[in-house]
C-alpha cells in the first residue's frame, strides 16, 4: 500500500462504493466482494487519480480511512495529501463503516491494559517506515504544526450516545513522554458540550494568560532557549448540544491576521476565542496522533472521517459541509452503499 497523491503516478487506488476512492487497496473490490485485478486495477487508478486531483492545493493531508475494515493493528492509513503523511493504525483504532465509504472507529482499553503508548488509535512518529522504505519527516517540521499562520483542521465525527469524558481528534507534539507540555491539540470534551482546542500561545499574549503555563524549550536556530505559554480554549456551544449517535461535520478555522480560532458545527459559527498561536519548536521526535493523546489516554468516544488539514482559513462565514473531499465528481460525493448512516 502506497501512501499519498503526491506520489499519484506510482500509487494503485480503486474506485468503489459509489465512486469512492479506495487507497492503497491490491485491486478493485465489487459489491459481491470478489477482487478485480489487472485492467480494472489500472483503469481504477485512473479514475480515482483525476478524482483526486480536485483537492484544492491548500489540503496539507487528508485521512480518508478508506482501508479494509477490520485492519489489524499495525496497519498503514494513506494520506490522500500531497505529501503522503501515513498513520498507523494501533490497538485502539479499527476500520468500520463511516460517513463516506469507512472510517476510524476508537475502541475502549482493557479495564486493567497498562500499554502505555501503545495504546493509541492511529498514529505517525517521526522515522516510521513507510510504503517503499519512505520514513516519515517529523511533523513538527512540516505543514502540519498548526502556527502562527492561517489554517483549517476539519472531519466528519459521530460521538458515541454515552459519550462523556475529553476525545482528542488531533494532536501534534515535539515527544512522546507523558509529562511533554509541547502539543497542540483539538479535542471534544462532551459532557461540557465544547470542544477545546490546546497550543502554545506567546508569552504575555494569551488571552487567559492567567491560566497559562509557563514552558522553554530548545531552539533549534540557537541560544536563547524559545519559550512560550501552554494555554487551553474552551469553545463553548451555548444554543445547542453536541450531536450524538450521528454524523457531524466540524471545522477548526485560525485566522493569524485576527487571531483567533473559530468553531463551525454542521458548517455553522458556534464559538470563536482569542488567540495567539505559536508553532510547535521542530525536533526529531515529533509525532502525529488521531483518536487519543500520544499515550492512548483521552480517547475519542466514537469515529472520525475524512480528517483534513489545511494551510488556509477556508471558512469565514456560515457554508455548506463539504461532502466526501474523494472525488471532484458532485454525482459521487454522496455516502456510500453500506456506510453508518447516522
Amino acid at each position: 500500500m502506497r501512501a499519498g497523491v503526491g506520489h499519484a503516478g506510482a500509487e494503485m487506488a480503486a474506485a468503489d462504493r459509489g465512486g469512492r476512492p479506495v487507497r492503497g487497496m491490491p485491486g478493485l473490490r465489487g459489491g459481491n466482494g470478489s477482487v478485480r485485478r489487472g485492467r480494472g486495477i489500472f483503469c481504477g487508478a485512473l479514475l480515482a487519480g483525476a478524482a483526486l486531483t480536485a483537492l484544492r492545493a491548500e489540503t496539507v493531508a487528508l485521512w480518508l480511512f478508506d482501508e479494509e475494515a477490520g485492519a489489524a493493528a499495525g496497519a498503514l492509513l494513506s494520506d490522500a495529501g500531497p505529501a503522503g503523511r501515513f498513520l498507523r493504525l494501533g490497538p485502539r483504532g479499527t476500520i468500520v463503516p463511516g460517513k463516506f465509504g469507512r472510517a476510524l472507529q476508537v475502541v475502549p482499553a482493557e479495564p486493567l491494559s497498562d500499554a502505555g503508548p501503545a495504546r493509541f488509535a492511529a498514529r505517525s512518529v517521526a522515522g516510521d517506515v513507510g510504503p517503499g522504505g519512505r520514513r516519515w519527516v517529523s511533523p513538527t517540521a512540516s505543514k502540519l504544526n498548526l502556527g502562527a499562520h492561517d489554517w483549517t483542521l476539519e472531519a466528519w465525527v459521530r460521538l458515541d450516545p454515552t459519550a462523556m469524558g475529553e476525545g482528542v481528534m488531533f494532536e501534534i507534539g515535539a515527544g512522546l513522554q507523558r509529562d511533554d507540555a509541547l502539543v497542540t491539540r483539538f479535542s471534544v470534551v462532551p459532557r461540557e458540550n465544547a470542544l477545546v482546542f490546546a497550543g502554545l500561545a506567546g508569552v504575555g499574549s494569551s488571552a487567559q494568560a492567567a491560566l497559562a503555563r509557563r514552558v522553554e524549550f530548545p531552539d533549534p536556530s540557537g541560544p536563547p532557549a524559545g519559550e512560550a505559554e501552554l494555554h487551553q480554549t474552551t469553545l463553548a456551544l451555548t444554543d445547542a448540544a453536541l450531536p450524538r449517535d450521528r454524523w457531524f461535520h466540524v471545522a477548526l478555522v485560525h485566522r493569524v491576521a485576527a487571531r483567533e480560532v473559530r468553531l463551525f458545527v454542521d458548517g455553522r459559527s458556534r464559538a470563536v476565542a482569542a488567540v495567539s498561536v505559536v508553532a510547535l519548536p521542530p525536533g526529531e521526535r515529533g509525532y502525529v496522533s488521531i483518536g487519543t493523546d500520544a499515550i492512548g489516554d483521552r480517547p475519542w468516544q466514537g469515529a472520525l472521517d475524512e480528517l483534513r488539514v489545511s494551510d488556509e482559513a477556508l471558512y469565514g462565514a456560515d457554508f455548506t459541509p463539504p461532502a466526501s473531499f474523494a472525488t471532484g465528481n458532485n454525482q459521487a460525493r454522496r455516502p456510500a452503499v453500506g456506510a453508518d448512516p447516522r
